[in-house]
C-alpha cells in the first residue's frame, strides 16, 4: 500500500510514523511542513494574518502537489492544524484520508469543517470520541530505535523530563519540594522559559527551578540516556490528557526503565498493574517513591515487565498496523 503522510514534524514523530509504516510493509512518502496553525487567520494583527494566509496556502498547494506526484492509497495527516477543509476534501476524494489528533480537541486548532472531512479520525484523548463521529482512541507509540535499554550508571534518583508548559510549573515545584522533604533530589530536564521571561516565577517555584538541571529542549537521543540513568521517571500529563496515556508513557517503557505514572483511566488497557506504577496524588507519589527506592530490585522487575510489553505492542509498528487493519 502506498501512504502519503503530511504534517508539523514536532520532536521527529513523523519520521518515526514513517519508520513504522515501512516496517509494515508500505510504500511511504513523507511531506513535513512549517508550524502555521489555521488559527493564526484569526490574529489582530492584520499583518499577521496576511501572513499566515500566504503561507498556509503554500503548505496546502504543497500537500496537494506531493499528493498528486505520489498517487497514494492512504493519507494520514498529523493533527491537521494547517489544512483546508477544501484540501481534506481533495484527499478524501481521491485516496483513505485518515487523520491522526496528537492534542485533544480542546487544545488542537484544526477546525470542526476540516475534521468532518475525513474518513476516520483518530484521537489524542478517548474523551473527544463522544464529539467525533466514528472516532478512536489511538495514542502515539515508541520508536525503538531512539528509546531502548542502555547498560548506564544510575545517576539520578527521581527525574522529569517535558516540556514547561504553564500548567506544569505548580505540580513540578510541588514535587521537587516533596522530594526535598524526604532528602531525595528530583533533576528536571527540559526548556521551563518561563523562567527566563518571568523572572517572578524563580520565587514563585524555587523548588522546580532550584531543580532544573538542563533549562532547554532535550534531544530524544539524549533524552534515553536520562531515562536509563533514572532509578525513578516522574510522568506528570497535559491537563489535556484527562482519560488518555502521553507518548512518553510508552517512551519510558520502551527505554526499558521505571515510572511513576498518574492513574489514568485508559493506562491499564495498555499495561498491566505488575508493569506500571501509578499515583494519586503527590502524597501518594512520595510515598511511592520512598518505597521504590529502598527496592532497588522490584524496579528493574517491573521495568523489564514494561519493556517486553512495549516492544510486543506498542511501537510505531504496531500503531501503523492498527490503522492500516481500521481503515
Amino acid at each position: 500500500m502506498k501512504v502519503f503522510i503530511c504534517g508539523y514534524n514536532l520532536y521527529g514523530y513523523l519520521d518515526s510514523i514513517k519508520k513504522g509504516f515501512l516496517k509494515a510493509g508500505c510504500d511511504v512518502r513523507l511531506f513535513c511542513h512549517k508550524n502555521v496553525s489555521i488559527r493564526k487567520l484569526r490574529h489582530r494583527n492584520l499583518l499577521k494574518r496576511i501572513w499566515a494566509w500566504i503561507r498556509l496556502k503554500q503548505i496546502n498547494s504543497s500537500i496537494k502537489k506531493n499528493f498528486l506526484d505520489f498517487m497514494p492509497d492512504l493519507t494520514l495527516c498529523i493533527n491537521g492544524s494547517s489544512i483546508f477543509p477544501e484540501t481534506a476534501s481533495f484527499l478524501s476524494n481521491n485516496s483513505i484520508s485518515v487523520l491522526w489528533l496528537v492534542d485533544s480537541l480542546e487544545r488542537v486548532a484544526t477546525s470542526k469543517s476540516t475534521i468532518a472531512k475525513f474518513k476516520k479520525v483518530f484521537v489524542f484523548e478517548p474523551t473527544d470520541t463522544k464529539k467525533i463521529q466514528g472516532s478512536e482512541y489511538l495514542p502515539y507509540g515508541f520508536d525503538e530505535d531512539i528509546y531502548f535499554k542502555k547498560n548506564l550508571k544510575k545517576v539520578y534518583e527521581v527525574s522529569f523530563v517535558g516540556a514547561g508548559h504553564i500548567e506544569r510549573y505548580e505540580p513540578l515545584d510541588e514535587i521537587a519540594r516533596m522530594c526535598d522533604s524526604k532528602g531525595i533530589r528530583m533533576y528536571v530536564f527540559g526548556p521551563f522559559t518561563l523562567f527566563k521571561k518571568r523572572p517572578e516565577y524563580k520565587k514563585r517555584y524555587p523548588s522546580l527551578f532550584k531543580a532544573i538541571v538542563q533549562n532547554k529542549r532535550i534531544s530524544p537521543a539524549l533524552i534515553n540516556e536520562i531515562y536509563n540513568q533514572s532509578w525513578i521517571n516522574i510522568n506528570v500529563h497535559h491537563p489535556q490528557s484527562k482519560d488518555g496515556i502521553n507518548p512518553r508513557t510508552f517512551e519510558i517503557a520502551g527505554s526499558g526503565n521505571f515510572q511513576l505514572v498518574e492513574a489514568k483511566k485508559m493506562l491499564r488497557i495498555f499495561f498491566k498493574e505488575d508493569e506500571m506504577i501509578t499515583y494519586s496524588d503527590i502524597k501518594d507519589l512520595g510515598e511511592k517513591i520512598v518505597c521504590f527506592l529502598r527496592k532497588k530490585e522490584e524496579i528493574n522487575k517491573i521495568s523489564e515487565k514494561a519493556l517486553k510489553r512495549a516492544n510486543q505492542e506498542h511501537t510505531f509498528t504496531h500503531r501503523a498496523v492498527h490503522i492500516l487493519n481500521r481503515i
